[in-house]
C-alpha cells in the first residue's frame, strides 16, 4: 500500500470523482422527480369533474374588486390512485407545474367541486380545513373519555356504582361524536 502525499493528482481526482458523483446524483434525483411528474401527467386519467363531488388538489382564493364575491377556484386536481402512488412532494410539484394559474406556496387540499350554472366555473369549497377541525376536537373528547374512565376507577365510583348501579354525576355519561361539533351551530 502505498502512502498518499496531501495535494498529489490522485487525490484531486480522487475528489474530483466524488464532486462528480454527487452532483451526478442530485442530478439524477431530479430528473427522478421530472420524470415522476410527467409520468403522473401521462398515466392519471382526464377524469371528468361532476359537480359536488370530492377531489385532491390546489386552488386559488379569486377576490373581486367588491369583496363580495370572492371564492376558491380549482387549478388542478389528482385522482386518489395517482395519489396514493406517488410522494407528496412529487404530487405538489405535478400540481403546481400543470395547473392553469402559479400560486405562491400551493397547499394539497381535499375540495368540493360546485360548478356554476351560469359560466361553468370550477369553484371549490375546502373541506380540510373541517376534516383538521374535527380531528381537534375529538383529540379533546378522547381526552376526557379518558379522564371519565380514570375517574370512574376511584374506590368511590365503584362503591357508588356497585350499591346504586351508576357512577356518579358526571361519570355516568361518555362524550362521543353527537354533539361535539356543537360550538360550531349557529
Amino acid at each position: 500500500m502505498t502512502p498518499r502525499i496531501n495535494g498529489s493528482d490522485s487525490d484531486n481526482g480522487h475528489y474530483n470523482n466524488i464532486i462528480n458523483n454527487s452532483d451526478s446524483d442530485s442530478d439524477s434525483s431530479s430528473d427522478d422527480m421530472d420524470d415522476s411528474v410527467d409520468e403522473i401527467y401521462e398515466n392519471d386519467d382526464e377524469f371528468d369533474k361532476i359537480h359536488s363531488h370530492y377531489y385532491i388538489g390546489i386552488c386559488k382564493l379569486i377576490r373581486t374588486p367588491t369583496n363580495v364575491d370572492n371564492h376558491f377556484l380549482l387549478l388542478n386536481a389528482i385522482s386518489a390512485k395517482m395519489f396514493a402512488k406517488y410522494s407528496y412532494s412529487t404530487i405538489l410539484q405535478y400540481l403546481t407545474e400543470y395547473s392553469i394559474i402559479r400560486t405562491y406556496q400551493p397547499t394539497i387540499e381535499i375540495m368540493q367541486l360546485l360548478i356554476s350554472g351560469v359560466d361553468q366555473t370550477y369553484t371549490i369549497v375546502k373541506k380540510t380545513h373541517w376534516l383538521r377541525l374535527v380531528q381537534r376536537h375529538w383529540k379533546k373528547t378522547m381526552l376526557q373519555r379518558a379522564d371519565i374512565h380514570k375517574r370512574r376507577c376511584s374506590l368511590s365510583s365503584i362503591k357508588n356504582f356497585e350499591v346504586k348501579g351508576r357512577y356518579p354525576d358526571g361519570l355516568n355519561v361518555l362524550p362521543g361524536l353527537c354533539g361535539m361539533m356543537s360550538a360550531y351551530s349557529r
